[in-house]
């Protein structure tokens, strides 16, 4: 089996490859592509020509060699907390995805207390993904499992407890507009107190639209990192494993690896016999594989790449990118850029790298593009070549489309060549005569902001 056909598999429908098509449902081909322009970091991205030669390299160490695949594992697990620092404080546990991830490090904590039910608390599903709910309660989140089974989605995974529930906090207004952070922690408050079980806070170390969880822990509340964009540094990792806290993170986003390569970092603090002999039965449908190995190989090559970087010079570049990227946008007819966090530091990981903006629709300004239309501009520009975040309905009355510039981005000399030729092309289909959706007006954007 050749190694294209190999990285498309082991995952679910997301990476399936289109035969019509040639690529999978985030518009990536399974081998590298010059053509392509990437500021879709925080979604997909496709693979470069490093990581497909590290995934070759891989291949032909595997073969079908299972103590050949088990050492594999575990070099990829140690150079994956090498990456991190974490080698003293964390076992590195691979899984396809982030949401599998979720779902492994849900059936570790079931195995510390299989009698009482987990209740995940977690922001809204438009921050952190459409089957994570699911997987934060041992629920099926798609309908294929990574070794190819037919599944219901929304089913319950074998070992799981049907009392598991998912509580979702929402960290915008309808608007698209940031909650006050005071009012989100209090929210997350009565969730922790009002939860019937076990409560999991599921802290989101920068979000899918480039927002964080909370600024304070409840009382009472375990905590689990999301950090699956993995927009942050070796040090805020290290910070979270000491005080016992997982982290899941993966190689696919910020790092720009092939689609589908997550891991849990558990602390070896809270490691024990139960985490590994007593996991719920149905997580081992869930299991990495061959082909997350081959996913990891390419992604690792691309975080190696990314930590030889000097790092000031990252964090300069990072910042001339995002100051770049807003710039451009912002000058671009019905374009509003929604409002973000401060950058709080000077490295890389304390700047904007997540740009979210919603659109006006150019026939009727009055309006706002919902979900249908701006799905038409992501397909659209996809086709052509140009990939940006997919888009992300906040509410009834909010959709947005993000730009991300990850770790490729800050070592290409030519992203802001990039960021032009993306820019342009938004304008033009901005600017075109389409529209999708139907419906009443709602208030601009930006008058929603004034309003308040």
């Amino acid at each position: 089996m050749n190694i294209a056909t190999l990285l498309s598999q082991g995952g679910d429908s997301r990476i399936t490859i289109d035969l019509a098509s040639g690529l999978n449902q985030y518009f990536c081909p399974p081998q590298p592509s010059a053509a392509i322009t990437c500021l879709g970091s925080c979604t997909a991205s496709p693979i470069s020509e490093a990581g497909f030669a590290a995934a070759i390299s891989a291949h032909h160490r595997l073969a079908d060699d299972p103590a050949a695949i088990a050492a594999e594992s575990d070099s990829v697990s140690r150079r994956l907390l090498d990456h991190w620092g974490a080698a003293d404080l964390a076992k590195a546990l691979l899984a396809p995805s982030g949401t599998d991830a979720t779902l492994l490090l849900m059936g570790l904590l079931a195995a510390e207390t299989p009698r009482i039910p987990l209740v995940s608390i977690l922001a809204a599903a438009s921050e952190t993904g459409s089957g994570v709910p699911w997987a934060a309660s041992g629920r099926h989140f798609s309908t294929l499992t990574p070794l190819g089974e037919a599944v219901a989605k929304g089913g319950l995974i074998k070992g799981f407890s049907p009392a598991n529930l998912a509580m979702t906090v929402a960290l915008r207004h309808p608007d698209g507009t940031p909650r006050r952070p005071a009012d989100v922690d209090q929210a997350f408050d009565v969730a922790v107190r009002n939860a019937p079980g076990r409560p999991i806070l599921h802290l989101i170390d920068g979000s899918k639209t480039g927002l964080n969880t909370l600024h304070r822990v409840p009382s009472g509340a375990e905590v689990i990192v999301d950090a699956c964009q993995a927009r942050l540094d070796g040090a805020r990792v290290r910070s979270y494993l000491d005080r016992g806290w997982p982290v899941l993170i993966t190689g696919s986003k910020f790092y720009g690896g092939p689609t589908f390569s997550g891991a849990v970092l558990f602390p070896k603090s809270r490691w024990s016999s139960r985490h590994e002999f007593q996991l719920p039965a149905g997580v081992a449908a869930y299991a990495a594989n061959r082909s997350t190995l081959l996913r990891w190989n390419a992604a690792l090559a691309e975080m190696d790449r990314f930590a030889a970087f000097p790092a000031a010079e990252a964090a300069r570049r990072t910042r001339i990118l995002s100051g770049a990227a807003r710039q451009r946008l912002c000058v671009l007819p019905g374009v509003t850029l929604l409002p973000a966090p401060i950058p709080d530091g000077e490295g890389w990981s304390a700047q904007q790298t997540i740009i979210s903006f919603v659109v006006r629709d150019a026939r009727a300004p009055a309006r706002l593009m919902g979900l249908r239309d701006l799905r038409h501009i992501h397909q659209t520009l996809a086709r052509s070549g140009i990939l940006i975040g997919q888009p992300v309905e906040i509410s009834d009355h909010c959709a947005v489309l993000r730009l991300a510039i990850g770790a490729r981005d800050i070592l290409d000399p030519n992203a802001e060549a990039s960021l032009d030729r993306v820019c342009a092309a938004l304008e033009t289909l901005i600017a075109s005569d389409f529209c999708c959706d139907t419906g009443q007006r709602i208030p601009l954007y930006a008058d929603a902001i004034h309003a308040e």
